[in-house]
């Protein structure tokens, strides 16, 4: 009898164990990744927009030469940029087409996109505010979004 509650025992530490090392390994999994600096900067005459991530926050600034609003991302958030930043390849950045040119007659402010990723930067030639190359679309997209919410 002693032998049955003995190994029955040594069986549920174990599983227990497991368990709560899968729910370590979840967690770290979690917040294990870390995403470049990004920066989005759109602006005209009468206009102006700058959007930076950087270190697990994002800041937001429609004033120039001012700081902004500084928020934390959430873990979701870092999720769905890090997504995004997956299905893109950062050397064919730099080489992207504007899908249009209303930037140069004053109908759309002139934006452009950069990640930095260690000692390296990719940035977009400048684009249309509001029509992103569709490489980046939604990307550009998302980013605006959690802006948007904060």
């Amino acid at each position: 009898m002693k032998a049955i509650t003995l190994i029955l025992l040594v069986f549920n530490l174990s599983c227990v164990s497991k368990k709560n090392n899968t729910i370590a390994q979840t967690n770290t999994d979690q917040h294990s990744f870390t995403l470049p600096k990004i920066v989005f900067e759109s602006n005209s005459r009468g206009f102006f927009h700058s959007i930076t991530i950087e270190n697990g926050t994002i800041t937001s600034s429609k004033i120039r030469g001012e700081k902004g609003s500084q928020f934390q991302l959430s873990s979701d958030e870092m999720k769905t940029i890090q997504m995004e930043l997956e299905k893109i390849e950062f050397v064919k950045i730099p080489t992207l087409e504007a899908p249009s040119e209303k930037r140069f007659y004053d109908a759309a402010p002139i934006t452009y996109l950069e990640i930095i990723e260690k000692d390296k930067s990719y940035k977009t030639p400048e684009f249309d505010g509001g029509y992103p190359p569709k490489y980046i679309q939604k990307l550009v997209l998302t980013i605006l979004a959690i802006v948007e919410k904060k």
